[in-house]
């Protein structure tokens, strides 16, 4: 049994998978196995797995019919057999020490995730490349030497500072203990079709996990390209994702007791991602649709919620950003809502990375 075992879903990969391929086959930890799941790619992808493959005892190639990028991820992990189970999408790069520097944690630790931080490889339509290097993670509490271990109970405590460090909602940048997603279910929801998988996913290991390390350091290169990308276009489909997400959060932080204020903020970083998608390019619905998809957003989040006012109050004392756009929203402002955003975002999008 290898130590890890590294899934990479299969898809019209033939110019990036190598790369991805050779970003793992480089790492120092060699105890590894690397499962390629071909995803029924209509392209020439299943016979580039079955050369890399040829040259590598470790690689382990699967042919499915297609299914969407969560499917090849479930497939994988039911066919995973290391202690643990690691990430890599297609077109990204493991940096070094990835494997080795997080094993050691997970086993130092016993602990069922490691979170870390990522480079952020931003490829625009106009063909610039923007790097964009994470920096919150460092900020979390009980940092020592670059890292932090929460158990217990004090996840559910560390929570706001969890979710703060935004990255934590995504899959690869993290370890998993497999015994741990097996025992707890924990698999993709393949009804997610344009995003938000990661986000569902993660809220369900930090409501199961007993031991998290978080360390800050930069073991993953994410590719973002805005002509492939999924969270680059536009589909209604996502907008529900959003609400779905938002909507399974704000149970989790009302199962741990959290106040109506920290209910809203969460509702509130929801709402930035539902109007980042608004505001894609792409976007091409006329300004109606968008309000009636803001409106439908409201009725599903905080039009649920009681003492809504006095709710708003508490967020602007302490996050000011969240707390007018919660008044706004409350207001049903969408159209000052959306333009706020747009600049919000060219404001703070200019070189660190930013997440809500």
């Amino acid at each position: 049994m290898p130590t890890v075992s590294v899934i990479i879903p299969v898809y019209k990969s033939m110019d990036v998978l190598e790369t991805a391929v050779q970003s793992v086959l480089k790492q120092s930890f060699e105890d590894f196995e690397l499962l390629l799941i071909e995803d029924g790619s209509p392209d020439g992808s299943l016979d580039l797995c079955r050369r890399l493959a040829a040259n590598d005892a470790r690689i382990r190639v699967y042919h499915k019919e297609n299914g969407g990028i969560c499917s090849a991820r479930n497939y994988g992990m039911s066919l995973a057999t290391g202690k643990y189970i690691a990430f890599l999408d297609h077109d990204d790069e493991y940096l070094p020490g990835y494997l080795s520097d997080h094993i050691a944690l997970l086993e130092n630790y016993q602990a069922d995730v490691v979170k870390f931080e990522r480079v952020k490889e931003k490829h625009a339509l106009d063909g610039t490349v923007t790097i964009l290097h994470g920096s919150r993670i460092c900020k979390m509490p009980g940092m020592q030497d670059g890292v932090a271990c929460y158990q217990g109970e004090e996840i559910a405590a560390r929570f706001p500072e969890i979710r703060e460090a935004a990255k934590t909602m995504y899959i690869w940048d993290g370890i998993y203990r497999r015994d741990f997603l097996r025992q707890n279910h924990l698999v993709f929801d393949e009804s997610f079709r344009f995003g938000h998988e990661d986000m569902m996913l993660n809220l369900e290991i930090l409501s199961a996990a007993q031991a998290m390390v978080f360390h800050t350091g930069e073991y993953y290169k994410h590719k973002y390209r805005e002509s492939t990308s999924t969270s680059a276009t536009f589909d209604r489909a996502r907008v529900a994702d959003s609400i779905r997400v938002a909507k399974r959060e704000s149970r989790l932080l009302a199962d741990w007791g959290y106040p109506p204020e920290q209910i809203l903020y969460s509702y509130m970083n929801a709402l930035f991602v539902t109007m980042n998608i608004l505001c894609l390019p792409g976007a091409d619905c006329s300004r109606k649709t968008k309000k009636e998809l803001l409106e439908n957003f409201r009725k599903e989040t905080v039009g649920q919620m009681e003492y809504l006012s006095e709710a708003v109050k508490k967020l602007f004392r302490i996050k000011k950003l969240h707390g007018i756009l919660a008044w706004l929203f409350m207001k049903k402002q969408y159209t000052i809502c959306l333009a706020a955003f747009r600049v919000y975002f060219r404001l703070t999008n200019s070189g660190t990375e930013v997440s809500s």
